[in-house]
């Protein structure tokens, strides 16, 4: 935790933990190895129900502050391997906490873990993105890229939404805007990369070349369901991060 301490005269103060010459605060090495801590807990129940969210951070705050009453100047290593150990405890709690809330779901309400789901779904896309770009970019550089330039805008552009949108998808009161991000990305990447790729690939290209009909009906089946994915969860989200936004205002 970042010490906040009311600032006394100006003698000695370079001897009071916490503050500088001037007396401003500033963090600890320790502080900020319990904020990154703190952080994880919070991205890792961003969307999980409010009372879970809470208790869990709550419990890792007042365990971590008895680790620090306890152990010491050896604390922090202590918990920098506790925290990286348990990460996979963490995620397999978030997961089965999930599980629960999807369980309980009233029957035809939308489950929670397809939100979770989303956040694969962004990680492919940017994935598909980087792939795209990677094999299209050493050509442009080497001056043997023979294709369209309006196709490396366009997977370019795609490529930064799709980071952006999976971003902000992964933060409370702005998942409904990075899934319409996403939506775009969606089209960007799926329709023109796969263009950009069949030109940059000679198998591809080949494969492309050799069943037209069939190619282009299978990217414009992943184009739609991508699209139309990503704008679906945006529509789910939005009345959530309204709420979500409501109770940080108050």
């Amino acid at each position: 935790m970042s010490r906040d301490l009311t600032a006394p005269a100006a003698a000695g103060l370079e001897g009071i933990e916490g503050l500088d010459a001037d007396g401003s605060t500033f963090r600890t090495p320790a502080d900020r190895l319990d904020g990154l801590v703190l952080g994880w807990a919070r991205w890792y129940t961003r969307d999980l129900p409010r009372e879970a969210a809470v208790d869990r951070v709550a419990e890792l705050g007042s365990d971590l502050h008895e680790e620090r009453a306890s152990s010491g100047t050896a604390a922090s290593r202590s918990i920098l391997l506790r925290w990286l150990r348990g990460m996979p405890s963490d995620l397999a709690w978030r997961a089965a906490r999930l599980r629960g809330v999807a369980i309980a779901a009233p029957r035809g309400t939308f489950p929670r873990m397809v939100p979770a789901s989303a956040n694969a779904a962004a990680a492919l896309l940017v994935g598909w993105g980087v792939l795209v770009v990677g094999r299209t970019a050493p050509l442009i550089v080497g001056g043997s890229w023979f294709g369209a330039w309006d196709l490396v805008a366009a997977t370019a552009v795609g490529l930064a939404l799709a980071v952006a949108g999976a971003v902000l998808s992964l933060a409370p009161g702005r998942r409904w805007l990075g899934s319409l991000v996403l939506a775009v990305a969606a089209y960007l990447l799926l329709q023109h990369g796969s263009v950009a790729i069949a030109t940059a690939s000679t198998t591809v290209g080949s494969f492309v070349g050799s069943q037209p009909v069939q190619a282009g009906a299978v990217v414009d089946a992943l184009t739609v369901a991508g699209v139309l994915g990503f704008a679906g969860l945006a529509l789910w989200w939005a009345p959530l991060d309204r709420r979500h936004r409501a109770e940080v205002a108050r």
